[in-house]
């Protein structure tokens, strides 16, 4: 049962190369970001890294075009800034006054129930790169879409934690709850 030296040193080396795949909930930010540094050595666990990243795009892309969707059901004009440099998603006017608009959502319920939104923008695309919390000076309003619930928030700027937004849609008692389906905001 001994093992040599080198043999549990070429163990350990193979180890340290094998990537076991997790489902993208149960990732850390440091497991994705180890996953591409070893893409070199491990070409699937790459393709499988950039799938995710896509997947998640997909979705932030899929909860833009459902406030689009629910913003011109409510009368509002919407209009998407060309390209990905502005720090808002989108300008809603109605009638004159113009608002910055950022969409942020979720589908993942904590166990207790809540829902957590993060309210600060990655700087690059990788996991891992610091974040940069949204300013007055940069948008106006969040618009938060749970998934579950089908149910929009419309918080303006000033009023989120530092790095996110924790959502109850069942407490009438949480300070989220007068912001909810709140379109009447974007419409003062």
């Amino acid at each position: 049962m001994n093992k040599t030296k080198r043999e549990t040193a070429t163990r350990t080396k193979q180890d340290k190369n094998t990537i076991e795949i997790k489902p993208e909930a149960k990732r850390t930010v440091s497991e994705r970001a180890r996953r591409r540094t070893v893409a070199s050595i491990n070409p699937r666990a790459y393709e499988k890294e950039r799938i995710w990243w896509l997947r998640r795009k997909h979705w932030g892309e899929w909860a833009e075009m459902q406030f689009q969707s629910r913003a011109s059901l409510h009368g509002l004009v919407v209009s998407k800034p060309w390209g990905e440099t502005a720090r808002y998603d989108f300008l809603v006017d109605s009638e004159g006054r113009v608002s910055r608009v950022q969409v942020k959502s979720t589908a993942h319920r904590r166990p207790n129930g809540h829902y957590m939104i993060y309210t600060t923008q990655r700087v690059g695309n990788k996991p891992g790169l610091p974040r940069k919390m949204y300013t007055k000076d940069q948008i106006d309003f969040f618009a938060y879409y749970l998934l579950p619930e089908d149910t929009w928030y419309i918080v303006p700027v000033n009023i989120r934690g530092t790095t996110g937004a924790i959502i109850d849609p069942r407490d009438p008692a949480s300070c989220y709850a007068p912001y909810r389906e709140a379109w009447r905001l974007l419409k003062q």
